[in-house]
Parts: C-alpha cells; sequence; structure tokens
C-alpha cells in the first residue's frame, strides 16, 4: 500500500491504537473491577467499536486485510499486560469473528450493476 493511500486511513489508524493500547492503560492505571472491565470495557464498548471498524471498512471499500489490524493490535495489548492473557487472546478472537461479521452481513444484497448483463428486449416467459 502507498504512503498517500494509507494516509487515508489514518482517522482508522488512530481509533485502533487508542482503544487497543489507550483504553486498556487507563483502565489498569484507574484500577476498575474486573467485572467492570469484562463486561463494561472489554465486551461491550470494544465489542460496538468491532461492529463500527467492520462497517467502516465495508463502507470505505478497504482491503480485507484492514479487518486483521484491531485484533491483532489488541493482542499485541494483552502481550504487553495491558489486559489479562487469561481471557485477553480470546476477547482479541472474538473481536475478528465480530468485525467480520459487520464486514460480510448484506454482501449478498449488494447488486452489482457493472457486472450484470444487459437484457436487450427485456425479461420473458420461460415457457
Amino acid at each position: 500500500m502507498s504512503y498517500t493511500r494509507m494516509l487515508k486511513y489514518w482517522p482508522f489508524l488512530v481509533l485502533n491504537l487508542l482503544f487497543a493500547f489507550g483504553i486498556p492503560f487507563v483502565v489498569k492505571m484507574s484500577h476498575v473491577a474486573t467485572l467492570a472491565n469484562v463486561l463494561g470495557i472489554l465486551f461491550l464498548v470494544n465489542g460496538l467499536f468491532s461492529i463500527y471498524l467492520g462497517l467502516y471498512i465495508k463502507r470505505r471499500g478497504a482491503f480485507k486485510v484492514m479487518l486483521l489490524v484491531w485484533p491483532i493490535l489488541f493482542a499485541i495489548a494483552v502481550w504487553f499486560g495491558l489486559e489479562p492473557s487469561l481471557y485477553g487472546y480470546a476477547f482479541a478472537a472474538m473481536y475478528f469473528v465480530i468485525e467480520s461479521l459487520a464486514f460480510f452481513v448484506g454482501q449478498q444484497n449488494d447488486l452489482d450493476y457493472e457486472e450484470q448483463i444487459p437484457i436487450d428486449e427485456g425479461y420473458h416467459s420461460l415457457k
């Protein structure tokens, strides 16, 4: 990917870094209870963020490989110790699944008008 094309996705990269490293760092420093961290931050906030990223990547027409950026960054944050590894890697896998579902749901309804074969006289009955 060229440098100028990469600059087009800078909000995507900044948000990924913020959610992967910034929020876990703040939660770890503020000593939030484990239950609130797991349910509130890891499950709800990051799950909704995964849905948003899947739809963002789909809307922008970005490469499908970009679906891997957020879960890999979160797994790196778990490796650095910002989240417990007991369930951190499972959440990274869950974020990938949620993001992929948000990306691929509704793809069958997208019409590719450029790829359709034109019919000169319209549809005819098949008798």
